[in-house]
C-alpha cells in the first residue's frame, strides 16, 4: 500500500507544475523569427535579419523587450526552385511570339530568380508576372516533408522552449513552411513544466505577401488574433497568384511601387507605411498571447503562499496558495503585481487588493 502511494504521488505531483524561472522570466519578452521565400539569395536572406533587428529597436522596443536578436530558418527550396524554374521557362518558350521577346524574357526570368530587380517594359512585365504566377502555383505545395521544414520546426522548438511570445515573420513561399510548423507545434508542442501550446498560445505569425489562402494553416480559425498579414496592392507577383491560387487578398494600398513590388526590405520593410502597419500587427498579435503558469518564477516566506509569478503585459498573477495549490487570477493591473510584489506582507496585500476583487481560476 505504502508503494502505490509513493507511486501516486510521483505521478500526480507534476501535474501543476510551473515552468521552470529561468523560462517564465521571459515571457513578457518577444522574439521575431524570419522565414525567407523562394529566389532568395543567403547574402540577402542576412540582410533581412539585420533589417528585422533594425525594425524591432525602432518599432517594437517600446511596448516588448526583445528576447534576444532576431533569429531566422533560411528556406534553400533547391527542390521548388528547381521545378519553378522548370516550369516557368516552359511557359515562357510557349508565350514568347519571337526570339526577341523569349530572351527577354528568360532575362527577367534569371534576374528574378536570383533575387534582382526586376525592370523591363511593361508588355514584357505583365507576360513575366503571368508566367510566375501561374508557376507558382504549379509547384507551392508539398513543404512538410522537406529538410527546410524541419529545420524551421527545429528552430521554432527550441524558440518556445525559452517562452519568450514568439512570432514567425514569414515572406512569400516562407508562408507555406510557416503554416503548417506553426499548426505542427499547436498540435504537439509542450512548454517546459508540461504545459499544452494550445492551451497557452504565445506562438503567432507576421505574414508578408502570403500566397496561401491563410494565416495558420489548420489553426488559423482556432487562433486567428495571433495571425497578421500584409500584402501590398502593388505586389505584382501576389496580384496574379491572387487571381489564379485563390489567396490572400491584398490588404494595403501601396500604389505602385518599383520593379514587381514584391521584395520583403525595398517593398515592405524598408516604406515606413508599410512598417508601422506590420509592427501594429505584430505588437497585436504578442499582447494576445497566453503565458503558460508563472507560479514557480519567485518563491516567497509567507504562511499563505509557496511562490508566485506574474505577466505585466497580460495583467496576470499566479499564485502558489501553501494549501490549496496553484490559482491564476486576470486582470490585474501593474500597480497592484507591482505592490503584491513589493508587500512586506503577502497575505494581508492579497486579502485587501486582490482577493475578491479580480477574476481567477485553479491551475489544473
Amino acid at each position: 500500500m505504502k508503494i502505490l502511494y509513493l507511486a501516486f504521488l510521483i505521478l500526480f505531483s507534476g501535474l501543476a507544475t510551473a515552468a521552470p524561472k529561468t523560462c517564465v522570466d521571459y515571457v513578457d519578452f518577444l522574439r521575431l523569427h524570419h522565414v525567407n521565400g523562394m529566389f532568395t539569395k543567403y547574402k540577402t536572406y542576412s540582410k533581412t535579419i539585420i533589417k528585422l533587428n533594425e525594425f524591432q529597436n525602432i518599432h517594437l522596443s517600446s511596448s516588448f523587450k526583445s528576447a534576444g536578436g532576431v533569429t531566422g530558418t533560411y528556406n534553400k527550396s533547391d527542390f521548388v526552385i528547381s521545378q519553378f524554374v522548370e516550369v516557368a521557362s516552359q511557359k515562357l518558350e510557349d508565350r514568347a511570339n519571337s526570339s526577341e521577346v523569349e530572351d527577354e524574357l528568360y532575362s527577367a526570368l534569371h534576374k528574378f530568380t536570383n533575387g534582382e530587380l526586376v525592370t523591363v517594359r511593361k508588355d514584357i512585365l505583365d507576360v513575366m508576372v503571368q508566367i510566375l504566377a501561374e508557376a507558382y502555383v504549379e509547384v507551392s505545395a508539398g513543404t512538410s516533408g522537406l529538410v527546410d521544414y524541419q529545420s524551421l520546426l527545429a528552430a521554432l522548438t527550441s524558440q518556445l522552449d525559452g517562452c519568450s511570445r514568439t512570432v514567425v515573420v514569414a515572406h512569400s513561399q516562407g508562408n507555406f513552411f510557416a503554416n503548417i510548423a506553426v499548426a505542427e507545434l499547436y498540435s504537439n508542442y509542450r512548454f517546459p513544466g508540461g504545459w499544452a501550446l494550445s492551451d497557452y498560445p504565445m506562438l503567432g505569425i507576421m505574414s508578408i505577401a502570403n500566397p496561401a489562402d491563410n494565416v495558420g494553416g489548420s489553426v488559423s480559425d482556432i487562433y486567428n488574433n495571433l495571425m497578421g498579414h500584409i500584402t501590398n496592392n502593388g505586389d505584382l507577383v501576389m496580384a496574379l497568384v491572387q487571381l489564379t491560387l485563390g489567396s490572400i487578398p491584398a490588404n494595403f494600398d501601396s500604389g505602385v511601387l518599383n520593379g514587381l513590388g514584391h521584395g520583403i526590405v525595398d517593398d515592405y520593410l524598408g516604406l515606413e507605411p508599410q512598417a508601422q502597419f506590420i509592427a501594429n500587427e505584430i505588437i497585436s498579435i504578442a499582447n494576445e498571447m497566453t503565458p503558460m503558469p508563472l507560479f514557480n518564477q519567485h518563491s516567497i516566506s509567507s504562511s499563505a503562499f509557496d511562490s508566485f509569478g506574474a505577466s505585466r503585459k497580460s495583467q496576470i498573477l499566479d499564485l502558489k496558495f501553501s494549501r490549496s495549490g496553484p490559482y491564476r487570477y486576470t486582470s490585474v493591473p501593474e500597480s497592484v503585481i507591482d505592490g503584491f510584489t513589493n508587500a512586506d506582507s503577502h497575505g494581508r496585500f492579497f486579502n485587501s487588493e486582490i482577493r475578491d476583487v479580480y477574476p481567477y481560476e485553479r491551475i489544473e
